[in-house]
């Protein structure tokens, strides 16, 4: 289950998923809406038509399949053919699938991201803006589904929040704001050789999962996890607009700024060593 203190996982899938620039950039204006972005959206009329009921029905049923996530597919396939060396493919299709369904991704929009919207008292449950809520998954799962509509087809389940003209910018990125914006902005300064240095300084060092770990229980304790889910959404955005993201998914060069986004966050706080190991690939390519 994805959460906003391992928002690097998130980076990984909407990097890697076809529609990821899309999805980025809904979930970045979820992670920045209030109540009063939620009002405009919910006094939108004309958009409840039945084309877009029936778009998002035969969208939602072709997301709501319930195979394994690709990353456990992909695995599976490479441990049928060992001890012999897996073919290259199935290699490259290990290293770039999703971590988990693109369903997850919009369980995580209504019940996390957008928690704040639901008022509980016991089990009686009261969404106060259930338009809103609803064209905010309309526009995910619009661009999650991409690859099985047409343009136009996702298009229409996302005209709504277009429509609204909320903001989509990064938001509120906490204390290291300057300094995460400088890391994000970097990625348009990506080619081979900053790529394959990314990568060598990601592997060199090892010990990344550990690292990561620490760093997501900082921006637990720090209670960043906005802040840190914004800047991982802005960086997956960023890369995800790239025709190379598939290599950068596949090389490294996507953990290892993930890891640099989330030091930085919480640099503050986190010991020296792990922020050092995490941030120095990025340092190491010169971006």
């Amino acid at each position: 289950m994805l959460s906003l203190v391992n928002s690097p996982a998130l980076c990984f899938d909407l990097v890697r998923l076809p529609g990821g620039a899309s999805a980025a950039a809904v979930l970045a204006t979820a992670l920045n809406a209030g109540p009063e972005d939620l009002d405009r959206l919910e006094r939108l009329s004309g958009h409840d038509t039945p084309a877009r009921a029936a778009i998002r029905s035969a969208a939602r049923s072709v997301l709501d399949d319930d195979g394994a996530p690709p990353v456990v597919a992909a695995m599976a396939a490479v441990a049928a053919v060992l001890p012999a060396p897996p073919p290259v493919d199935l290699v490259i299709s290990l290293r770039t699938a999703p971590l988990l369904r693109p369903v997850h991704l919009l369980t995580l929009l209504q019940e996390v991201v957008l928690d704040w919207t639901t008022d509980r008292s016991g089990d009686l449950m009261v969404q106060r803006w259930p338009r809103a809520v609803g064209y905010l998954g309309d526009a995910l799962l619009g661009a999650l589904a991409v690859p099985a509509f047409s343009p136009e087809d996702a298009a229409l389940l996302g005209a709504p929040l277009r429509a609204a003209d909320l903001d989509a910018g990064p938001g509120d990125l906490g204390p290291q704001s300057g300094e995460l914006l400088r890391l994000i902005d970097s990625v348009t300064a990506l080619d081979d050789e900053r790529t394959a240095a990314l990568a060598e300084g990601h592997f060199a060092l090892g010990g990344w999962a550990l690292d990561i770990h620490r760093a997501c229980w900082a921006v637990d304790v720090t209670r960043r996890e906005r802040a840190a889910a914004r800047a991982q959404v802005a960086l997956a955005g960023a890369l995800a607009t790239r025709d190379d993201r598939w290599d950068l998914a596949g090389s490294g060069a996507v953990a290892a700024l993930s890891g640099a986004v989330h030091a930085t966050v919480v640099a503050d706080i986190l010991d020296t060593d792990t922020y050092q190991r995490l941030v120095h690939p990025w340092e190491s390519a010169a971006l």
